[in-house]
């Protein structure tokens, strides 16, 4: 009571704090029971602020409960390359192997062939990629508590470097060049800037650099990052101009040697090859100064020649459509592999660009890392590890296609398997392709059935098919496909732009051969229009039977020449060679001159009247390859290879000529690939096993006899070094 009357009698003290009367006895009794009134009003007054705390303070515990799920939400999903203390908030990322190894999307090889399948029939390629969508949308949601920051890239001294302002480089995962003296006033953050990111490999961090294609200002850049980073391998897949849009800076040497800002590069050699050109590049630092170790670079770099000097491998892949996919799957694959074999121990990471640096670029590092995979642990992951790569750079793998023609490519690299033999394993490759496995199918029969896959050719044949063209063909067993047929230019009179003739790509071009049929009288002149529409200097008509030689005489004879609206033809010369197994190839040299101006194209026939001989030595198959060689080998426009139907015959010697280039080039042959390209670009060319064994035996009796060549030349120089050796002594 006493603490009632003090808290009554404090609550009654005026404000000023005068001291107050003591209350009457008449007074207490009604004090004391206003006193207890005002107790109990007093006791709801604090109970009501109290339960209103309660109840913020446990929306409070439940508001935070639920940004640390979302922030573990986006936690999971984005995991990040380790970079070094100077990136903040970066998350430590656990290892690729552990991520590819634990997740339930690993499949085994077998599984992973029919997955895809499965995924082709029930769409649910768009499912998985809507998947990967959703949850970079949702890395980027959360992108300042999860560090995936761009800050460098909108810097205002840096927007100017990125080609895309859309397509910007993460700040924790981004390539820092080396500070260098400051001349424009700029500060660190603008000057250690270049668009490029670290990705992980499939079980190393830092494997690749993934870049846009270089700039006209920034290929100094470039260069800078490929000498600080220790690089030996430049991965390019773009071309520099595509549908009329500058795609990339050219940052080689137009000739033979340029300067870019410290930096000069030298061209030391180029091969061109069909899909693909690969260089060697000698770059040097004018301002490298002896003992300094270059900025980031591992100790020991096989790249390195001397102290400022470096050589880098340089692939530049030439048939990739931006913001599509190859049409084919075997030369990409062959492309990767060689491309990832020149990657030396020791060296810098593999530099991927495209012209954003992301849907191509991320295409190649997906197929890369999965081939290892396949390779190291016989299963697949694609889409964890796609999901891991995609928070170190974004939109790797850009577009659904893209997606997709990464499954397919793998499924054929699972079913083909490594087909490239170099040229002192051929033998034993050929015997264990031969040798019967448990179901008693050879190698070779599975080669050959992923060759030809199914009885029904497949593929769009609707223009060959057309009423009005039908009677243009010799044989429908053998038919242009839409994709690949060659189209003529229509003259005003002319109602069709169809000839029975197919592009096959060769071994230095994608458009190296056109594989026709014999014409028919009413064809001639198709024929004629499809030599001068293409440019082509070589024609080759083989015959399997001197009556298949005879079945229609399309060229001109010796002062008569043929005259057609455009141009005529005429025959300047005949001659004939005979060949070592007595066989006579009739070489022929034509001239075609414009009507309308003076335009000439010079045209050499080879008329083989049975080849190959099934009576003769297979060796004797090479010899007229040889000589068709000597004859092109410098010219641009199509060799127009042509048997009865455009068949096996044609298909056979386009396949050999190849095959032979890329032995004599890379002392390798891949007769599968060749092979199944041929077939895929004109369908039926290849339509027994026997025509496919073949083209390995006439590969094995070439190798034979170069290996007898390099035997007789090593006798025979030491036979001559020992008569030397004998006349000195006498």
């Amino acid at each position: 009571m006493t603490v009632v009357g003090s808290l009554g009698v404090e609550a009654s003290r005026p404000a000023g704090g005068a001291p107050v009367t003591p209350p009457s006895s008449a007074d207490a009794g009604s004090s004391s029971h206003e006193s207890r009134v005002g107790s109990i009003r007093e006791d709801r007054k604090a109970v009501v602020p109290l339960a209103v705390v309660s109840t913020l303070t446990v929306l409070g515990l439940v508001v935070l409960v639920g940004i640390l799920v979302y922030w573990r939400l986006c936690f999971q999903t984005a995991t990040f390359y380790i970079d070094d203390g100077s990136s903040p908030r970066v998350i430590a990322a656990p290892s690729v192997a552990t991520l590819t190894s634990a997740d339930q999307t690993s499949f085994p090889l077998k599984d992973f062939v029919q997955h895809v399948a499965e995924l082709h029939q029930t769409q649910g390629f768009q499912r998985e990629f809507q998947i990967l969508k959703e949850s970079y949308e949702e890395v980027q949601s959360c992108a300042v508590d999860v560090g995936v920051t761009t800050d460098s890239a909108n810097h205002p001294d840096n927007r100017t470097k990125n080609r895309y302002s859309n397509v910007l480089a993460y700040d924790h995962s981004r390539v820092r060049l080396s500070p260098q003296p400051d001349k424009d006033g700029k500060d660190g953050k603008a000057a250690d800037y270049i668009n490029a990111n670290f990705v992980d490999g499939l079980e190393a961090s830092r494997f690749y650099v993934a870049t846009q294609g270089p700039l006209a200002s920034s290929t100094e850049d470039f260069w800078k990052m490929i000498w600080e980073q220790n690089v030996g391998v430049v991965v390019m897949i773009t071309n520099l101009v595509e549908n009329g849009r500058r795609k990339c800076e050219q940052y080689w040497p137009v000739e033979v040697e340029e300067q870019f800002g410290s930096f000069l590069v030298t061209v030391q050699s180029s091969r061109v090859v069909s899909y693909y050109t690969q260089r060697t590049l000698v770059l040097r630092n004018l301002h490298h100064k002896k003992g300094s170790a270059p900025h980031g670079s591992a100790p020991q770099g096989s790249g390195r020649r001397r102290g400022g000097e470096r050589t880098v491998q340089h692939f530049h892949y030439t048939q990739w459509p931006d913001m599509g996919v190859p049409e084919l799957h075997l030369p990409l694959l062959s492309f990767v592999r060689k491309s990832a074999a020149a990657r030396t121990e020791g060296a810098g990471p593999m530099v991927v660009h495209c012209s954003a640096g992301v849907g191509r670029t991320g295409t190649y590092i997906v197929l890369d890392s999965m081939l290892q995979q396949i390779k190291q642990q016989g299963v697949v992951n694609v889409s964890v590890f796609l999901k891991h790569i995609r928070t170190q750079r974004s939109h790797l793998v850009q577009t659904l296609d893209q997606y997709v023609f990464v499954h397919d490519a793998l499924v054929a690299a699972i079913l083909s398997g490594e087909t490239e033999v170099a040229a002192a394993r051929l033998h034993r490759y050929a015997d264990q392709l031969l040798a019967p496995g448990p179901d008693g199918k050879t190698g070779l029969d599975q080669q050959f059935q992923l060759i030809c896959p199914s009885g029904t050719k497949q593929g769009d044949f609707s223009t060959a098919l057309r009423d009005c063209n039908r009677s243009k063909n010799r044989s429908c067993s053998v038919i242009p496909a839409e994709r690949w047929r060659v189209r003529l230019s229509t003259p005003a009179e002319e109602t069709s732009d169809y000839i029975n003739a197919s592009h096959v790509a060769g071994y230095r071009r994608h458009n190296e051969f056109v594989i026709t049929q014999n014409p028919l009288p009413g064809t001639v002149q198709d024929f004629w229009r499809m030599v001068w529409d293409l440019n082509a200097r070589v024609i080759v008509s083989l015959a399997a039977t001197e009556e298949e030689a005879e079945l229609c005489v399309f060229w001109p004879t010796k002062g008569q020449p043929i005259r057609y609206q455009m141009f005529t033809v005429t025959q300047k010369s005949e001659t004939c060679v005979c060949l070592s197994n007595e066989d006579i190839l009739v070489v022929q040299d034509y001239v075609l001159e414009a009507t309308q101006d003076d335009y000439v194209l010079e045209v050499k026939h080879y008329r083989a009247p049975c080849w190959p001989n099934p009576d003769g030595p297979i060796s004797s198959t090479s010899e007229l390859l040889s000589l068709v060689h000597r004859g092109d080998a410098a010219e641009d426009g199509p060799a127009v290879v042509l048997d009865n139907v455009g068949g096996a015959t044609a298909g056979t010697f386009c396949a050999l000529s190849s095959l032979t280039r890329q032995l004599d080039a890379e002392g390798s042959v891949d007769v599968f690939q060749v092979a199944q390209l041929t077939n895929l670009m004109r369908p039926g060319v290849f339509s027994h096993i026997d025509q496919y064994r073949f083209l390995y035996e006439a590969m094995l009796s070439l190798v034979r006899t170069q290996e007898d060549d390099v035997t007789a030349s090593i006798v025979a120089g030491s036979a001559a070094a020992a008569n030397e050796s004998l006349q000195s002594l006498v």
